[in-house]
């Protein structure tokens, strides 16, 4: 393995933050069980990575325990993200697991965010109830004016496109576009720089409609494209990658489907997110040993170099995330 560069920095892991919502669902709860213990009820919402400028996730590893991600990145941006992140900018993801008993409000997000860095997001299924759906655009031959007839009637939502939650599935939603989670979805989210989206309507009666000319505004009318990534099926005997984002211009996020171990490398381009979907694997780099578990996320400074996934089961299942 080749050399790692010089860095005070090293694999990061951080404590989940825990929302609990009234809408939760019960996936999470046996998710995070392996990993954090049992909770004494399933969040809704777990919080993985973020970072707003002024606070951020904290590390909870190694000489850098209690430190918020916020002041590695003011400190450290360039061994820390990359060479090319802006002085004084955020960390450029936020990571979180939802996991909803009840729909969500439709919503969209503008094209841009408050610091002019565009506002994608990913979404992958951990897990999802016979008859889930999740929306993801407007279906093929509805029309604007059929669109804002039906805003806030029952009606609304069966002119956008449904798919059925499927593990394993994933959707790469673009600024501009309509999307919600409907109930018995759990999904891990993957945003640029998280802001509150804005509601275009809400399902089935919530009247939180505050920002919807906002959401009308933002809205790409153009934008019906089939976003879904179908997962591929079958099971294989050697350890397989899969970019599950080939056409995103803003980062990648790769599917890791692990059989034995694998190589991998952050360079000064950018760091490298893990996440553990499934199973249970060793991160090596240097005398650092991390243990993952599901649910579970370590973040490889840019500085870090090559680094090494092995797997204790007979097979694990991750996802990497890193900028282009």
């Amino acid at each position: 393995m080749p050399q790692n560069m010089t860095t005070d920095l090293y694999p990061l892991v951080f404590r989940p933050v825990l929302v609990p919502h009234s809408w939760a669902g019960s996936f999470m709860g046996d998710f995070l069980a392996a990993t954090y213990g049992e909770l004494s009820e399933s969040p809704g919402e777990a919080w993985l990575l973020f970072d707003d400028g002024q606070r951020g996730s904290v590390v909870a590893n190694g000489a850098f325990a209690q430190v918020p991600l916020t002041d590695l990145v003011r400190s450290r941006p360039d061994k820390l993200v990359g060479r090319h992140h802006v002085s004084r900018n955020p960390f450029p993801f936020s990571i979180r697991l939802i996991d909803t008993a009840e729909d969500q409000p439709v919503q969209v997000h503008p094209e841009t965010l408050s610091s002019n860095d565009s506002n994608a997001k990913f979404w992958y299924s951990l897990a999802a109830r016979p008859g889930a759906q999740i929306i993801d655009g407007i279906a093929q031959q509805v029309t604007n004016q059929q669109l804002l007839a039906n805003l806030n009637k029952p009606a609304f939502n069966r002119l956008l496109q449904h798919y059925p939650g499927r593990p394993g599935d994933s959707y790469l939603i673009p600024p501009g576009f309509i999307h919600s989670l409907g109930a018995g979805n759990m999904i891990l989210e993957i945003q640029q720089r998280y802001e509150q989206p804005l509601v275009l309507a809400s399902e089935p009666t919530s009247g939180a409609r505050e920002n919807q000319q906002a959401a009308l505004d933002a809205l790409n009318w153009e934008a019906r494209t089939n976003m879904r990534i179908s997962r591929e099926a079958g099971v294989t005997n050697h350890t397989r990658r899969v970019n599950l984002t080939a056409n995103c211009p803003y980062f990648t996020v790769e599917e890791i489907r692990l059989k034995d171990h694998i190589f991998l490398r952050a360079d000064e381009t950018s760091f490298n997110v893990i996440i553990l979907i499934k199973g249970h694997a060793v991160l090596k780099w240097s005398a650092v040993t991390i243990d993952l578990k599901p649910g579970m996320l370590c973040c490889v400074p840019a500085a870090c170099g090559d680094y090494k996934i092995e797997t204790v089961e007979t097979r694990s299942e991750l996802l990497r995330v890193k900028t282009i």
